[in-house]
């Protein structure tokens, strides 16, 4: 009896734990995506450069990671958005940070 409630139960307990260890390690997109929004916010803020604020995207989030900026009077929005890895791919789920800054005055 032990084997055949091993049996129904364990592909299940399997299941669980692996999509408890992935959303661990996806806790670190989280903080890296909001990084690279923070990075490119401050950059843009300062250079209004936005080559350089798509570089500092990449480098921080990756390449799949993608970048839109809305410009008001004297702020701007950065938001990125970067798909999950792993399980969190196939459930659709992304990763989402935006920051809003006041844009430096031109010297």
């Amino acid at each position: 009896m032990v084997s055949v409630e091993w049996a129904l139960t364990m592909p299940v307990f399997l299941l669980v734990v692996l999509f408890c260890v992935s959303g661990i390690f996806q806790s670190i997109n989280v903080a890296v995506v909001d990084n690279a929004a923070r990075a490119a916010a401050r950059s843009y803020s300062l250079y209004a450069d936005v080559e350089k604020a798509e570089e500092i995207v990449r480098a921080n989030a990756g390449e799949n990671a993608r970048m839109q900026i809305d410009t008001n009077a004297d702020t701007v929005k950065i938001a990125i958005k970067k798909p999950g890895m792993g399980i969190f791919r196939y459930l659709g789920i992304n990763f989402y940070s935006a920051y809003q800054v006041v844009m430096e005055p031109a010297e």
